[in-house]
């Protein structure tokens, strides 16, 4: 399939587009028949009164306006301005919507296309917050046939909702209503508009970004297994349906992945006798069947050779109907691979920011469950997990696939894609079980001090996070662990200092609200991480999991109550001093 690729590098100027001071234009259209409409930069020195191709900016006379408020002008403003009511561009974040006090009266980003002789037409593209503020403002996807019509809602609707600072939505292939097919012009637009209950205070600085306008191929498929283990040969059965009721689907492509080295159609067998089969590099290519309404083709390829390696993988299906010409299906079959484990210390490297040299990638570990589900989020929800092996821990954000899966002491592989939480580093949602190795494991936490939890994370190596630890004879800034929120921190105090807000109590614990140690007292906990803003070093604090971590020393009062440590030393002598029961 061809497509147009739209990039705009910061030398590139655009003054074949014209510009109006006044008045609203609607963009040439885009022949979709040539291929994929793709936009994926616009760069903020694009000078003023210019466009992507077959896009255009509006803005409106209404100050906030609402859904149904209409442009009726040309946005041709600096894509780089830093104050006042803004259009941006992003480079490869797209570009951005922002209203403010001042003339506040964006708007829309139009894109004109040409369907005629194209059907099934789906639309992918990301939305985002830049600033978040208190006023309620999404974009909503909206089309019309011509440049006339009244505007309609994709139905959805498909709309991104602003967010927190920083927060992304990626919007998978929604399919266009059938009325979008074989027209001259069809145009859709991304609306930037403030809910009608929306509180007073700042708009939200919101971006679109990662557009993809393709026509799809008819059809659905799904592959036999999901998850794949790395390392060895696998049978894959590939089920081809047809979901139409008035096509036949003859012409058939499987698109295997680029670590696939090489096909052979004696691995290949159909479940129809009729169909030529030929191998075009990675791409099986079936020609000559006749896949019904409501039927299915199932295509089994024998002994497909794996890597050891982890991470989602998609195996892309084209379908035609009497013509050597195929489409991509809407949802091509994503399957899952994971490799042999990784050590988990080797998991935990970072770079001297703090970021996660694995960010954003799949890796598959394996360790020993100490929390699992004892922790809840804000709304409520199944916190995170943790689990450690001999060389470090790791935290698993997954409350459905992991968290609610597992008990304290299970040993578990799991396969997941890694991000970070405020600097923690983490599995995200996406995580699976890949394999349960057995329950009633023991971790015994190792003993630190406050100080070496606070002090973690020079250069970027955090030798502690995510780990189970004991620190011994110490004492908290309250008399109850009272918890508002998710959880609330306080103070505790040990021979080496005084460390603010350095434990933090969960609002799920069973001991939260509960009086608080009053003397000196051992605590264990997991070590986690908030530290929002970058450099990710720092902010680290330890959650005790139960009542059981909360270890007390009896009523009367010990012999020691603080261990001896080192408080001086010289060339010939060593001082260690202790705290008694009745100091």
């Amino acid at each position: 399939m061809t497509m147009l690729r739209l990039s705009f590098p910061a030398i590139v100027l655009l003054c074949a587009v014209p510009f109006l001071l006044s008045g609203q234009t609607n963009p040439e259209p885009y022949d979709l028949s040539q291929g994929d409409y793709i936009f994926t930069t616009w760069n903020s020195n694009q000078p003023a009164g210019t466009y992507p191709p077959n896009m255009r900016f509006h803005r409106g006379p209404s100050q906030d306006p609402g859904l149904t408020a209409e442009p009726n002008a040309d946005y041709t403003g600096a894509y780089n301005a830093t104050s006042g009511t803004r259009m941006n561009g992003l480079g490869d974040q797209g570009f951005s919507f922002f209203n403010t006090g001042t003339a506040g009266n964006l708007g829309a980003a139009v894109i004109s296309i040409n369907t005629i002789g194209i059907e099934n037409i789906v639309v992918s593209w990301t939305g985002g917050t830049i600033q978040s503020g208190p006023r309620l403002y999404r974009i909503r996807l909206q089309y019309r046939i011509g440049t006339s019509d009244v505007w309609k809602d994709v139905p959805g609707p498909v709309e991104y909702v602003a967010s927190n600072n920083g927060h992304s939505h990626n919007f998978t292939p929604t399919l266009l209503p059938s009325d979008v097919n074989n027209q001259p012009v069809v145009q859709l637009r991304w609306k930037y508009f403030q809910a009608s209950d929306s509180p007073d205070g700042g708009r939200p600085h919101l971006r679109v970004g990662n557009i993809v306008i393709r026509a799809m191929g008819f059809g659905d498929a799904s592959i036999s297994e999901p998850l794949y283990k790395g390392g060895i040969s696998h049978d894959v059965d590939f089920i081809i349906s047809n979901t139409e009721e008035e096509i036949i689907l003859t012409n058939i492509d499987i698109v295997f992945p680029e670590w696939v080295s090489e096909l052979s159609t004696d691995n290949i067998i159909l479940s129809q006798s009729s169909g030529n089969v030929e191998i075009d590099n990675i791409t099986i290519k079936i020609n000559n069947v006749e896949v019904t309404p409501t039927d299915n083709l199932i295509v089994t390829y024998n002994g497909l050779d794996f890597p050891d390696i982890s991470g989602d993988f998609e195996f892309t299906v084209k379908t035609g109907i009497n013509s050597d010409k195929t489409l991509a299906i809407a949802n091509s079959p994503v399957f899952h691979v994971w490799g042999t484990p990784i050590s988990i210390s080797n998991a935990s490297q970072n770079d001297s920011q703090g970021v996660s040299i694995y960010f954003g990638k799949w890796i598959t570990i394996r360790g020993i469950i100490t929390v699992a589900y004892q922790f809840k989020t804000g709304t409520g929800t199944t916190g995170p997990s943790y689990l450690q092996d001999e060389t470090g821990g790791f935290a698993v954000f997954a409350p459905s696939t992991v968290s609610e899966q597992v008990e304290i002491g299970d040993e578990v592989t799991l396969l997941g894609k890694v991000t970070q939480f405020h600097g923690l580093n983490q599995l995200d949602e996406s995580s699976i079980i890949v394999e349960y190795h057995g329950g009633g494991n023991i971790v015994q936490p190792i003993e630190l001090t406050l100080y070496d939890i606070a002090n973690d994370g020079a250069g970027g190596v955090e030798q502690y996070e995510g780990l189970l630890v004991r620190v011994n004879g110490v004492t908290v800034n309250t008399s109850f662990w009272n918890v508002e929120g998710p959880g609330t921190n306080y103070d505790l105090t040990d021979h080496t200092g005084t460390y603010q807000e350095i434990i933090r109590i969960n609002n799920a614990v069973d001991f939260a609200g509960q009086p608080a140690p009053s003397g000196v007292f051992d605590v264990i906990g997991v070590v986690s991480q908030f530290k929002p803003i970058p450099p990710h070093i720092g902010g680290y604090q330890f959650l005790p999991r139960f009542s059981d971590d909360i270890i007390y020393f009896s009523d009367a009062p010990p012999i020691i109550s603080l261990p001896p440590y080192e408080s001086s030393a010289t060339d010939t002598s060593i001082t260690f001093s202790w705290t008694t029961g009745g100091d």
